[in-house]
């Protein structure tokens, strides 16, 4: 019974053994008196004896363990067991009938020679491994793409996004004011969060500064804890906030102070020179007002005291004369600080078109250059004069007189303002309309209130609403806000119940 079970287990084996090197052909059966033919060569015999060992059914059967093994979470195969297995597959690959003796010994004596094809790189590891290796590749590449996103397009993203936020507070601040030259600036209703728009350079950003003066040649003060610096229209800050106290650019130079030191600053922000004063202020006209001792005195931009400080108060020049305080009294003085009007008035105004406004007793009247009184002090008010001509208040009615003091317009109106592009507004009846330089109503009293004209439109209102008419009279933009500022460079800001924008002179928003 034993001798039969080992039959049947063995005869397979020694059929296998004697069967045909070329695996096409068919199989010859043996006689059943006969045992199987066996080769005289040695080395035939050991090949034919290894056969069994290098069958292919055998190699893709342990491949396939291998696979399982890593998919399930086993650890990777040995470097030893990699050299077998490669090994074998050498084996396998070649033709066990044309394999000779010697180049058997060879592969088995030299396994080296495909270790050295698996030590390059991922080809040293199981396809599997391959595979999860080239993942992790693809992944790590994605988020390299991604990262050159967030740096480029994801930036550009992430910065519309803000400026989106910004528009929104912009449409939603309480108060919005121009500064010049096309500026705005915005505060949010808990005036703790500043902004700046310029539509011409499309740029809206927040601050933590507050805009302390307006734009002159590109330039504007801003404040911060109680420190002054400058910015650029687009709100870069150009100069340092550094300064206890800083002007407005006049003439390209300005004034600013620190540590009880005055100095001069030019467009660059450099410090041109620095005098010992108390305080100093604004060119105008080639001219600064200093103070020293609490007396004031004017320099040039050289540095060179011009005027002695010997005033109380003072103004700034216009037309080669400015304001001067002595006494209480005010006069004028040119600008080799020679008194040209006698400190004898109660309040003196700047020059404008050869003419100085002076009051006392609460009645103003003009002065010219030479300090002539051409217009007695008659008037409750004065403005000053524009394109020749300006608005005088007496009674409680207004009026426009010409520079020798005649009464050009007669002082009926309940309202007048200055002349602006050869128009004024006035008021009758409780409504106000425009008038040319002769008097004549050229744009109907039909508003309940008007601004001057700015740049060929004015603000225009009616029924608690606003908009904008031509020189004509023409409503060029709908009357339509609730709140309007005047045009600056080409645009105005307006606000609407979906809150403020800035629009162009077409009416158009821009932001």
């Amino acid at each position: 019974m034993f001798k039969g079970f080992w039959l049947l287990v063995f005869c397979p084996w020694l059929m296998l053994a004697a069967s045909p090197a070329n695996e096409n052909e068919m199989p010859q059966t043996a006689p059943q008196n006969k045992k199987p033919a066996r080769s005289s060569s040695n080395s035939d015999n050991k090949i034919q004896m290894r056969e069994p060992v290098k069958r292919t059914n055998t190699g893709k059967a342990l491949r396939r363990n291998e696979i399982a093994k890593k998919e399930n979470g086993a650890v990777s195969a040995s470097p030893a067991d990699r050299m077998q297995n490669g090994r074998k597959r050498h084996s396998h690959s070649s033709n066990a009938g044309q394999q000779s003796t010697s180049s058997a010994v060879k592969a088995q004596d030299k396994p080296g020679i495909h270790a050295q094809k698996e030590l390059s790189g991922d080809a040293k590891l199981p396809r599997i491994a391959q595979r999860r290796n080239e993942q992790v590749r693809r992944q790590q590449e994605q988020e390299r793409t991604d990262t050159r996103m967030r740096g480029g397009r994801g930036m550009k993203a992430r910065e519309k996004e803000t400026e989106q936020r910004l528009i929104d507070m912009f449409h939603r601040s309480k108060e919005v004011s121009s500064c010049g030259e096309g500026v705005f600036t915005f505060r949010d209703h808990g005036g703790r969060r500043n902004g700046l728009v310029c539509p011409e350079e499309h740029v809206i950003l927040e601050s933590s500064w507050r805009v302390a003066g307006d734009f002159h040649q590109g330039l504007a003060p801003v404040e911060e804890r109680n420190h002054f610096g400058y910015i650029n229209r687009i709100g870069e800050i150009v100069i340092p906030i550094v300064w206890d106290s800083a002007t407005d650019y006049l003439h390209g130079k300005a004034t600013a102070s620190r540590r009880g030191k005055t100095v001069f600053l030019d467009l660059a922000g450099n410090e041109i020179q620095s005098m010992p004063w108390d305080q100093g202020y604004t060119f105008s006209e080639g001219l600064a007002a200093f103070c020293k001792n609490d007396l004031y005195g004017f320099l040039d931009e050289s540095g060179n005291t011009v005027i002695a400080p010997e005033w109380q108060k003072t103004g700034q020049f216009h037309e080669g004369l400015c304001t001067v305080m002595k006494n209480r009294k005010w006069g004028y003085i040119d600008r080799e600080g020679k008194l040209v009007v006698p400190t004898e008035w109660d309040m003196t105004l700047e020059f404008t078109e050869g003419m100085g406004r002076v009051c006392v007793n609460n009645r103003y009247g003009f002065v010219n250059a030479q300090g002539a009184l051409v217009v007695d002090p008659q008037y409750e008010f004065v403005n000053e004069f524009r394109d020749g001509l300006a608005v005088v208040a007496r009674n409680g009615r207004f009026g426009c007189i010409d520079a020798n003091g005649w009464e050009i317009i007669d002082i009926k109106y309940e309202f007048a303002a200055p002349f602006s592009d050869g128009l004024a507004v006035v008021e009758t009846g409780g409504h106000r309309g425009f008038i040319n330089k002769q008097g004549k109503l050229v744009i109907p009293a039909e508003w309940d209130a008007c601004y001057e004209f700015s740049e060929g439109l004015a603000a225009v209102k009616k029924d608690g609403l606003w908009g904008f008419i031509n020189q004509t009279g023409e409503i060029v933009i709908p009357v339509q806000y609730e709140q309007v500022v005047q045009f600056t460079n080409g645009y105005a800001s307006v606000r609407s119940s979906s809150g403020w924008n800035i629009i162009n002179q077409a009416g158009e928003i821009v932001f």
